[in-house]
């Protein structure tokens, strides 16, 4: 046996589920197509450069197999139609977004065993777990991948404030009490998520942190500011 995998919380181990061999996975497509220009060789790719979701196979054995618990593998992975955090031990450094809507077949393999095949649906980036813990923001950030970062921004201040990391600059008005900026989510609001806050920045799109070692500068009446800053690689 090689491993567990966790899915919104839970560990296949609970299920008896355990990881039988290597992982399938497939490297993430890049959207677009390719288009004939009349009196050139070949084609050129139309692209905005944005990847395609994979999917994600685990070849699991169940161990003691019974109806009860093939039924609580299914209310385990299909409880909602939402994306949700997957973990594996063979890959314990990353985080993944993942859903399962896939149907799937319990084969027997021997007195002892169940074998299936779990496909996953996954984003084609996933987070380092060190980068999606809440901390202050310093005088300098790294981003220690090759991929620009998408980060939630907890900033705690008054009036007209600004932000600089490296050569991304975030602008804001008319600031009452604070602000929480998330680029991946593209979401603006107060400090307890509840209220829009677009009407207090005027930076669009929101800018993401750049590969490498950053600066960071700031103006305005700030209390404090906090970063998840969510490094990210290609799966």
């Amino acid at each position: 046996m090689i491993g567990y995998f966790e899915y919104k919380g839970q560990k296949s181990t609970e299920f008896d589920l355990m990881i039988s061999e290597d992982i399938s996975f497939t490297s993430p497509q890049i959207k677009g197509e390719f288009v004939p220009i009349d009196g050139m060789d070949g084609e050129i790719l139309m692209s905005d450069g944005k990847l395609k979701n994979v999917p994600k196979k685990f070849y699991v054995l169940m161990d003691n197999y019974s109806q009860e618990k093939i039924t609580r593998v299914s209310n385990w992975l299909k409880q909602d139609a939402h994306w949700g955090q997957l973990t594996t031990s063979i890959d314990p450094n990353y985080i993944y977004q993942a859903i399962f809507i896939d149907e799937y077949d319990f084969e027997s393999t021997s007195e002892e065993y169940e074998k299936a095949i779990l496909t996953f649906v996954c984003k084609p980036y996933k987070f380092l777990k060190t980068g999606l813990a809440e901390s202050i923001l310093g005088s300098t950030i790294s981003n220690p991948t090759k991929r620009q970062a998408r980060p939630k921004i907890i900033i705690k201040g008054t009036g007209n404030i600004t932000l600089k990391i490296g050569s991304s600059l975030w602008e804001f008005k008319n600031v009452d009490g604070g602000i929480v900026i998330d680029t991946l989510l593209d979401v603006v609001t107060n400090l307890t998520g509840g209220v829009s806050a677009w009407d207090k920045i005027t930076t669009y799109p929101l800018p993401p942190i750049q590969p490498g070692t950053h600066a960071v500068t700031k103006t305005g009446t700030i209390t404090e500011i906090k970063i998840i800053p969510r490094w990210e690689v290609i799966v």
